[in-house]
């Protein structure tokens, strides 16, 4: 938006680029209803823009807009506006991956220590359990299920914990 901005074009003008890329998602998808509320529906390009934030589910996205009716009204520099919003945008999904990533790293340490030193540890324990003997399960056994099922398991779940509380890239 910012760089069809510099070019002078108006602003229903990036919202048409916008709505033309559908593989921008959901910002093309509320480009065209901008377009529409504009064009169908003869609002004025500001009005539809405030009413589309009004609307919109993404608090990011509804500041955008209500800059951009703002920066419009008023005569303001819609260019300068854009590329600072840009900026503030990327610099907040940057700090989340930031985020993400030191999440990530927290998880792999946990996971040697849970699962690469634990069964080893677990393995030895079994081995002198079953050389002093004296237990009514077989150490064997025991090793057995631990290391066909109980690990195998236990990473099935750590994964879908994984997936379920690290964000998805879109």
């Amino acid at each position: 938006m910012a760089t069809i901005a510099v070019s002078g074009v108006p602003p229903l003008a990036i919202f048409h680029s916008l709505a033309r890329f559908e593989r921008y998602g959901e910002v093309s998808r509320e480009a065209n209803s901008i377009i529409r509320d504009s064009e169908t529906f003869g609002y004025d390009i500001t009005e539809a823009i405030k009413r589309k934030a009004d609307r919109t589910p993404s608090e990011d996205f509804r500041r955008l807009l209500i800059g951009m009716a703002s920066g419009i009204n008023t005569g303001g520099n819609l260019s300068s506006f854009l590329n600072e919003a840009a900026s503030s945008i990327t610099e907040k999904h940057r700090n989340m991956w930031k985020d993400v990533i030191e999440r990530l790293s927290m998880y792999s340490e946990a996971y040697v220590t849970i699962f690469v030193a634990g069964p080893i540890f677990f393995i030895v324990m079994g081995s002198m359990m079953g050389l002093i003997g004296g237990g009514s399960i077989n150490p064997v056994i025991l090793m057995e299920m631990f290391i066909y099922l109980a690990i195998p398991a236990a990473n099935v779940m750590y994964l879908l914990f994984i997936e379920a509380t690290i964000p998805k890239m879109e």
